[in-house]
C-alpha cells in the first residue's frame, strides 16, 4: 500500500512594483493539489496486480490581465494492472480510467484556455522480454 500527495502554488509581480501581487495563472499551475493512493501485490507464482486512484484539485485563480479566469475542474480516476511471467518474458494488461470517468485534462485545458477532456478508458496489453 502506498500513496503520495503534492501541493504547489505560486505568485508573481504582475505590475513590476516589487510586490508579489497576483497568483500564477492556471497555465503555470493547473492543479495545485494532486494525490495518488495505490495497492500492489505480487503472488508467489510471479503474478503482480496493482490498483490505484489518482485525484487532483481544480483551480480558479484570476490572471491580473483584465481579471481573466480560465477555471480548471477537479477530477478523479482509477487505474488497474496485472502482469505475469509468460514464456521467459512478462505479459501485462492495464486499464487506465477504469470507470471511463469524464474529466478535464488539467494541463491541456490550462494551456489552451478551453475545456479539453482527457482520454476515456484505455486498455493496454502486451508482452515484453529483456535480453
Amino acid at each position: 500500500l502506498g500513496g503520495n500527495a503534492t501541493w504547489r502554488e505560486g505568485r508573481y509581480d504582475s505590475n513590476k512594483d516589487g510586490r508579489l501581487d497576483s497568483a500564477l495563472p492556471n497555465n503555470r499551475i493547473a492543479n495545485p493539489f494532486r494525490g495518488t493512493l495505490w495497492g500492489a501485490y505480487r503472488f508467489d507464482n510471479g503474478v503482480a496486480v496493482r490498483v490505484e486512484g489518482v485525484g487532483f484539485s481544480g483551480r480558479n485563480a484570476p490572471i491580473n490581465i483584465a481579471g481573466t479566469i480560465y477555471p480548471i475542474k477537479a477530477g478523479f480516476t482509477m487505474n488497474a494492472s496485472v502482469a505475469a511471467p509468460v514464456y521467459g518474458g512478462q505479459a501485462f494488461l492495464s486499464v487506465n480510467n477504469l470507470f471511463d470517468t469524464l474529466y478535464e485534462n488539467p494541463t491541456s485545458t490550462s494551456v489552451r484556455n478551453l475545456t479539453t477532456y482527457a482520454w476515456g478508458r484505455t486498455v493496454t496489453a502486451g508482452w515484453r522480454r529483456s535480453f
